[in-house]
C-alpha cells in the first residue's frame, strides 16, 4: 500500500518528505524509487521532526495502535491502512487522544472519498 500511495503522490507532482522502515534496505530502495530525501532511522526521529505534519502508517495491523499513539502524542495527524486497530477499545483510546491533541485520525478507506458515501452519510467522523 505504501508503494501505491507513493505512486499517487508521484503522479500528482507531490513530495513525500521522509520515510521510515525497520528495514534499512527497503528505506533506501523506496527513497530511490520515489525521490524521498529524508530517511529516518527511528520512529522517534520521525515524530520529533517539526517538518513532519502527518504520518501514513502502512505497517502490519498489530503495530498500528502503538505507532499511531506515539504519532498522535507528538501532535502528528495520522492516516492509517485498514484495519485501523485490532479492537474497539484501542480505537476508542486513539480517538480520545486525537481529540486531546487536536489532530486528524483517519483510516485509509476509499469509501470515505466516494460521493455516494457522503450522500447517504456513510462517511465516518474525522478525529
Amino acid at each position: 500500500m505504501a508503494h501505491e500511495m507513493a505512486t499517487v503522490f508521484d503522479k500528482n507532482n507531490r513530495e513525500i518528505y521522509g520515510v521510515f522502515s525497520r528495514n534499512a534496505e527497503k528505506v533506501k530502495q523506496f527513497s530511490a524509487d520515489y525521490g524521498v530525501v529524508h530517511q529516518f532511522n527511528s520512529l522517534d526521529d520521525v515524530f520529533s521532526d517539526d517538518n513532519v505534519d502527518a504520518v501514513y502508517i502502512a505497517t502490519p495491523h498489530n503495530t498500528h495502535f502503538d505507532i499511531a499513539k506515539q504519532a498522535i502524542e507528538h501532535g502528528k495527524h495520522v492516516l492509517m491502512e485498514k484495519a485501523i486497530t485490532l479492537n474497539k477499545a484501542d480505537l476508542d483510546q486513539l480517538e480520545d487522544l486525537a481529540h486531546q491533541h487536536n489532530v486528524i485520525l483517519l483510516e485509509a478507506m476509499t469509501l470515505v472519498h466516494m460521493p455516494l458515501a457522503k450522500k447517504v452519510d456513510l462517511v465516518p467522523p474525522v478525529y
